[in-house]
């Protein structure tokens, strides 16, 4: 199916078929099954990138219910990623994809969300939906096959979605940041405690969009190194957490063919005045 699809020229009838073909069978088990494959996810991929805004929402629907599979899926994640950089309706992509992937939006976390947000942030495969958006197509979250896939999309979209990018991507943060900055600033101690933990705390931290209450969630770091508990002492000296913590201070990631430290946006973070 893939190589046919690769194959098939951009708007032409036989690229309309296949799509109806895809979109076709009423239960969605044709897409929902793709999505699992490595062939398959590229597939669902490329259908959501050459799709109209209505194969899109009714791609995407079909997905109902089975979002934190994908999510933890190595294969089906990508589908996710596609959805962001394509669907050009972010009330769409983030009513269909965040009440599953990060739960209900509140500074209030339950339990179970909490507990579920925990444990994807230090997952393999599903803290790349949870981070994408902060990080864009990045080698520190992604799986090496994930990039060439999302740069044929990038340049497909070119074509076939109409907002910008940047605007896109900051409408979706805006959606996805509150919980997951949350998360930080009520486990923040369980986070440092991983590598991965530390990676979703700098990433989130630098790259939430401008209006973000980094607030509670800096004064909880904080408070972590102030804290006595030996546990908690040794975490901040791992070298994972060692790197959050430096470049949290500096601001901004240290670029090492510049040689200077790209400040976050908004610049200043005030972790270093604390």
């Amino acid at each position: 199916m893939l190589q046919y699809f690769l194959n098939i020229p951009a708007g032409s009838a036989e690229m309309t078929d296949y799509m109806e073909l895809l979109k076709g069978d009423e239960e969605g088990d044709l897409l929902k099954n793709l999505a699992f494959t490595k062939s398959g996810a590229h597939v669902v991929c490329l259908a959501l990138a050459y799709g109209t805004a209505k194969d899109r929402k009714q791609i995407l629907k079909v997905y109902k219910g089975t979002i934190a599979a994908l999510a933890y899926d190595p294969n089906g994640h990508r589908v996710l990623l596609a959805a962001y950089d394509v669907i050009d309706d972010t009330v769409l992509t983030s009513k269909s994809i965040f009440p599953e992937l990060i739960g209900k939006s509140s500074s209030d976390l339950p339990e179970a969300q909490t507990q579920s947000l925990l444990s994807a942030a230090i997952h393999l495969n599903a803290r790349i939906p949870l981070l994408y958006l902060f990080t864009g197509p990045s080698k520190a979250i992604l799986r090496a096959e994930d990039i060439p896939l999302l740069r044929s999309i990038h340049q497909i979209r070119t074509t076939t979605s109409k907002k910008d990018p940047a605007t896109r991507r900051t409408e979706l943060l805006t959606h996805i940041s509150p919980t997951l900055l949350a998360l930080i600033a009520t486990h923040a101690g369980t986070l440092i405690q991983s590598s991965f933990g530390c990676q979703f705390i700098t990433e989130v931290l630098l790259s939430c969009p401008a209006g973000s209450d980094r607030g509670p969630a800096l004064s909880a770091l904080i408070e972590l190194t102030r804290s006595p508990d030996p546990a908690t002492k040794q975490a901040l000296h791992e070298p994972s957490a060692g790197r959050m913590l430096k470049t949290l201070v500096q601001g901004g990631r240290y670029n090492p063919n510049t040689r200077s430290v790209e400040p976050a946006e908004p610049p200043a973070l005030g972790f270093h005045d604390s």
